[in-house]
C-alpha cells in the first residue's frame, strides 16, 4: 500500500496544503473556553424541564439597564421543590430607589429565612442569565450579592460571637453600593435587645446614605418601631417594615406590609409548642390523672 499512498500524495500535495495552509493558523482555544459555560447553561436547562414537570413556574427575566427597579411577581423558593413541598406559598416582591431597604420581622418557623433566600436566588439567576423561580422578573438586577446569616460557633472563637458579627458587617459596607443586595438574618442577635436596636439603626443608615438593598430579617421588633425616625435619615430609599403575615394564629407564609405584630407572634409560638397558660394546666392535669 505504501506506493500507492506516496504516489497519490504527490498527486494531491499541493491541493493538500493549499487546505490546510487556510486553517492552520486557525485560534480554537476560544471554543473550548466556552466547555464550562456550556456545560452549566445545559445543565440549567436540563433543571429548568424538571421544575416545570413538577408543576412549577419559572420565566425569563426580562432585564435592563435603563431600569432603577428589580420586580417579581410570584417568586418562590427553589429549595421547597427538593423538599417535596407540595402547596408553595408565592409572593410579590420589589426593589426601587424609593423603597430597597426592608425590615422583615415575623414568628419563627413563618418563612423569613425561606422568602429571603428566595430572593437572594432569583437574584442570583437573574444576573448569570438564567430562568428565575417567579412568573415574572422585570428590571435591573444587582452587581452584588451579599449575605449576613449565622455561622458556626466554633468559627467565633477569636472574637466572639458579637466580635465575629462586627467584623463581618464591616466587610460587608465597606464592599456595599447602589448595585448591591445585603441579606441579613438574625444580625446582631447575640447581644442584649437595647444594643441589637442600637447597632441595627446605625448599620440601616449607612446603608440608606449608599443606596444599598437589603433585607433585614430581625427580632428586634423596636427597629421597626423605629422607621419613622429612620426614614428622617439622609438617602433616596424609605424604610419599609414587613411582616410574615399570620391569619387566625396560622402562618401563612405571606408577606405584608405592617408594622410587627408582637402579641400575635408570641401566642403563635406559644400554642405550636404548648405553653399557653391553658394549655400547660391542661397538660399538668393530664398527667396527674395518669
Amino acid at each position: 500500500m505504501t506506493p500507492q499512498i506516496e504516489k497519490h500524495m504527490k498527486r494531491h500535495y499541493t491541493k493538500i496544503k493549499k487546505v490546510m495552509a487556510k486553517h492552520i493558523r486557525l485560534d480554537s482555544s476560544f471554543v473550548t473556553e466556552l466547555y464550562e459555560g456550556l456545560t452549566f447553561y445545559l445543565a440549567m436547562s436540563r433543571f429548568a424541564k424538571r421544575l416545570i414537570a413538577g408543576g412549577c413556574e419559572i420565566c425569563m427575566p426580562q432585564l435592563t439597564e435603563q431600569s432603577d427597579s428589580f420586580l417579581m411577581k410570584d417568586l418562590y423558593n427553589v429549595r421547597l421543590f427538593f423538599a417535596n413541598e407540595k402547596n408553595i406559598v408565592k409572593n410579590d416582591f420589589s426593589f426601587s430607589r424609593k423603597e430597597n431597604l426592608y425590615i422583615l420581622t415575623g414568628p419563627n418557623r413563618g418563612g423569613k429565612t425561606i422568602i429571603e433566600q428566595s430572593l437572594g436566588i432569583i437574584s442570583i439567576m437573574a444576573s448569570i442569565g438564567s430562568f428565575v423561580t417567579a412568573s415574572s422578573c422585570v428590571g435591573r438586577p444587582f452587581t452584588k450579592i451579599l449575605t449576613h446569616f449565622p455561622v458556626d460557633e466554633n468559627l467565633t472563637i477569636n472574637y466572639g460571637r458579637l466580635g465575629e458579627e462586627a467584623v463581618r458587617i464591616r466587610e460587608l459596607v465597606a464592599k456595599a453600593d447602589e448595585r448591591t443586595l445585603i441579606l441579613f438574618n438574625e444580625t446582631y442577635s447575640t447581644t442584649s435587645a437595647a444594643d441589637g436596636l442600637y447597632l441595627s439603626m446605625d448599620l440601616l443608615r449607612v446603608l440608606k446614605e449608599l443606596g444599598t438593598a437589603a433585607i433585614f430579617n430581625t427580632h428586634i421588633h423596636e427597629l421597626a418601631k423605629a422607621i419613622d425616625e429612620m426614614n428622617a435619615w439622609s438617602g433616596e430609599s424609605d424604610i419599609i417594615s414587613i411582616v410574615m403575615e399570620i391569619v387566625n394564629n396560622v402562618n401563612t407564609f405571606r408577606i405584608k406590609r405592617s408594622e410587627p405584630e408582637l402579641k400575635s407572634y408570641a401566642r403563635n409560638i406559644a400554642q405550636k409548642y404548648e405553653i399557653t397558660y391553658e394549655q400547660m394546666i391542661q397538660n399538668k392535669k393530664a398527667v396527674q390523672s395518669e
